[in-house]
C-alpha cells in the first residue's frame, strides 16, 4: 500500500523560534508512521469467517478455536483459562416473517434472566445472567432475509468490568458476508 504524504512547510513562529523544513518534514513523519502502525485492538484480535454462511465477527487472538461442527455453521472460542467463550454462527432463517426472527432472538433459553433487549428491524441484542455467568447475544439478518448471522458471548459475572470493552469490540465486529450457503445474495 503506497501512501502520498505532503506537507506544506510554512515557517510557524509559535514560541519564538521558527520551524525548520526538517522538524516539520520529521513531525509529518512520526505522525504518518502512527497512523500507519497496527492499532492496539487489532494486535489484540483476528478476524474468523465462516465459510458457509459467511459471518464474520473478531475474537481475542490468544483464545483457542474449538472442534468445528459436522455442518459447518460456526465455531466457538474459548478463553486461556477456560472461564469464557464466543461463538459466531450463521443459519438459514426458518422464520416466515422478519419480525418473527427477531422476536425469536429476543426469547431465553433455559435458566437465563434477560435484564437487556435491543430489537431493532433487522437486528437482535439479549443480555443477561445464567447462573453466575453473563451473556451477550446479537443476531442480524442477511442475504434478503434468508441468513442469521449470530455471535454469543459467554464470561463470569463476577468478571464483568474485564470484559465489557472485548463485548463491544467484538458485537461491534459482527458482519454478514459471502459464503457457500450464500453466495446467491445481492
Amino acid at each position: 500500500m503506497a501512501v502520498r504524504l505532503e506537507v506544506a512547510m510554512p515557517s510557524f513562529r509559535t514560541t519564538g523560534y521558527p520551524l525548520s523544513g526538517a522538524a516539520l518534514l520529521g513531525l509529518a513523519l512520526l505522525i504518518s508512521s502512527a497512523a500507519l502502525a497496527p492499532g492496539h485492538a487489532q494486535e489484540k484480535y483476528r478476524t474468523y469467517r465462516n465459510e458457509r454462511f459467511g459471518v464474520t465477527a473478531d475474537v481475542p487472538r490468544e483464545w483457542r478455536s474449538g472442534r468445528p461442527p459436522e455442518n459447518g455453521d460456526g465455531l466457538k472460542f474459548t478463553s486461556a483459562d477456560g472461564a469464557a467463550s464466543i461463538s459466531v454462527s450463521g443459519s438459514f432463517n426458518i422464520s416466515d416473517t422478519v419480525a418473527e426472527a427477531m422476536e425469536n432472538e429476543q426469547l431465553a433459553d433455559d435458566g437465563e434472566t434477560i435484564t437487556y433487549r435491543v430489537k431493532q428491524q433487522r437486528v437482535s441484542v439479549v443480555s443477561g445472567t445464567r447462573g453466575s455467568f453473563i451473556f451477550y447475544r446479537k443476531a442480524m439478518l442477511s442475504c434478503n432475509d434468508q441468513i442469521v448471522n449470530r455471535v454469543a458471548i459467554e464470561y463470569p459475572a463476577a468478571r464483568k468490568a474485564a470484559f465489557d470493552a472485548l463485548v463491544t469490540h467484538v458485537a461491534a465486529s459482527l458482519r454478514a458476508g459471502r459464503g457457500f450457503q450464500s453466495d446467491n445474495c445481492n
